[in-house]
């Protein structure tokens, strides 16, 4: 069945209606609600023919976690071709937000033609290696030179010859224009045993006769001639010299400058390690001994306590009487249960009479709560614990006597939430505490007028 918007209208059997606060042009409806029996404020949206659906949803995602919200779902009606949601107090706009479904995500799908969607091309194939030990820079594979008795080759493809290697310089080798071409060894190979020794590689494009021919007489192989030698030993010397002239001409203003602060912050060091032992043996010469005749003579009243600070006195509440300024109608305002405002439990109330406005319908200026203390205390706060209401206005005050005459005001406030603490001036002592209401506070689920007082504790420290 649909649900009907309409202020005092109960939903669920415990939500009643009290105020409409948006339409939508869909039909949706937010409106302002209370729990009845919780007795505290709800939000209530009647979603329109069109969103019951997307109402559902979102309040099943909100309350299993799924979906992020700024308030609590409370309870969610399903009726024929509509739905009702209730929620905790909050804003239209967000509630408005669970009738917008959400859209599921959708992982993308990697396939092999992402680098043409990214790159705009294909992605370029790399060299393989296959079964070769190297490559060569132009994606040749190269095939170790090893005899054919010892180890056969790892792959029956044919293989391009690697490529040539210019011979070198006619001043890097003796070999004349004559001498055959022999091909050039690939740039990258493994060394054996002879070839890691010290000796000499033998010059490409000779044999290893003509290798040994080209080395001075005199010199064994893997040694350097006198010549290189004496260069290496002159560079060497040039670097030193360098490292010389720089120390010489290093400033010695950073020296002077660390030495500096270092002998501040030790004279420092000293002087506060220094002071105090001068003062204690100081203060130890001028006190004098336990055996001086001056202590024997001191007077009766230097050996006296000092005078202690007054006590505190803790507040005590003897009685609540009620005082109502400027009536009318004595009928409008009985006294009601005064003594539960403070028999310590909140449970029991103290009420007034409805009003259809919050200044008493004119007929009384104030009504004002006169909490009498045991004696004159010291008093920093003052509390109520109220039920079921917000707004209006009070003002706290302390005196003398029962008497709103020549008090003098600590605080004011009014009734934000259903705690409310008042602080009170450093140094108040009274014995009277005076609450006076100037404005009623609006009642969230009234009987029959939306303005009254509903108290349940008064508490003073």
């Amino acid at each position: 069945m649909s649900q009907s918007g309409e202020v005092g209208t109960v939903l669920g059997g415990r939500y009643k209606v009290t105020a409409s606060v948006l339409v939508s042009a869909e039909g949706d409806q937010v409106l302002d609600g209370v729990d009845q029996v919780l007795n505290r404020p709800v939000s209530i949206v009647i979603a329109g023919t069109e969103n019951a659906e997307n109402l559902t949803q979102g309040a099943r995602e909100v309350a299993t976690g799924e979906r992020h919200a700024g308030f609590q779902i409370l309870d969610l009606g399903l009726g024929e071709g509509t739905a009702y949601m209730i929620a905790s107090k909050s804003q239209a706009a967000d509630l408005l937000d669970l009738l917008i479904p959400t859209t599921p995500y959708t992982e993308p799908q990697f396939t092999d033609t992402l680098g043409v969607d990214i790159f705009g091309a294909e992605r370029p194939s790399e060299p393989v290696a296959g079964d070769y030990d190297y490559v060569y820079e132009d994606n040749t594979p190269y095939i170790p030179e090893t005899p054919t008795t010892d180890r056969a080759s790892k792959s029956s493809v044919p293989v391009p010859p690697p490529p040539a290697v210019a011979p070198r310089s006619a001043a890097a080798t003796p070999a004349t224009d004559t001498a055959p071409e022999v091909a050039a060894k690939p740039k990258v190979s493994k060394w054996t045993d002879e070839e890691a020794s010290l000796s000499p590689a033998p010059i490409v494009g000779s044999s290893s006769s003509d290798a040994r021919e080209s080395i001075p007489e005199g010199r064994k192989p893997g040694t350097f001639p006198a010549s290189a030698v004496a260069s290496v030993s002159q560079q060497s010397d040039e670097v030193t010299e360098g490292f010389d002239d720089d120390e010489a001409n290093a400033p010695k203003s950073g020296r002077w400058l660390v030495g500096g602060i270092l002998l501040v912050i030790l004279a420092l060091a000293v002087i506060f390690a220094v002071v105090p032992i001068i003062s204690n043996f100081t203060n130890n010469q001028a006190a004098p001994s336990p055996s001086s005749p001056t202590t024997s003579q001191t007077s009766p009243s230097s050996s006296a306590p000092p005078t202690s600070s007054a006590p505190t006195v803790a507040p005590s509440i003897a009685a609540v009487t009620q005082q109502v300024q400027d009536m009318k109608d004595a009928s409008s305002f009985p006294e009601g249960k005064l003594a539960n405002l403070f028999d310590g439990n909140p449970a029991t109330l103290w009420q007034t009479f409805e009003f259809s406005n919050d200044d008493f319908i004119g007929a009384a200026k104030s009504i004002a709560l006169v909490v009498q203390l045991k004696e004159i205390s010291d008093i920093s706060t003052v509390s109520i614990a109220q039920s079921g209401s917000s707004g209006g206005s009070f003002e706290v005050l302390t005196n003398s006597k029962p008497s709103l005459s020549g008090a003098k005001q600590i605080g004011t406030g009014s009734f934000t939430g259903p705690n409310i603490t008042v602080p009170a001036p450093a140094g108040s002592k009274a014995q009277y505490v005076i609450i006076n209401f100037t404005q009623l506070p609006k009642l969230q689920s009234p009987r029959t007028y939306p303005y009254a007082l509903k108290i349940g504790e008064i508490t003073i420290k």
